[in-house]
């Protein structure tokens, strides 16, 4: 199988937003984002999960301090 880019971009988004779901024990995206308040709008996290987008080298360490191990994702 061939995998595009972008589905891999997808997997690992959805991959990691889930862990931070049920790690952090957020019930939704918007919960996640006025919990840890580390990027602009909760928008940016659908990107994410989305694989639309990714966060910023800086915003996934500081994840990782309240989430240890989401890096590694």
């Amino acid at each position: 199988m061939i995998w595009r880019m972008e589905t891999v971009n997808e997997i690992r988004g959805a991959t990691w937003i889930a862990y931070l779901l049920e790690h952090g024990g957020y019930k939704s995206l918007a919960e996640l984002h006025e919990a840890l308040d580390l990027v602009g709008s909760v928008q940016s996290w659908g990107q994410y999960k989305a694989g639309k987008a990714n966060p910023q080298e800086t915003t996934v360490k500081l994840v990782d301090k309240a989430l240890p191990g989401s890096a590694a994702l």
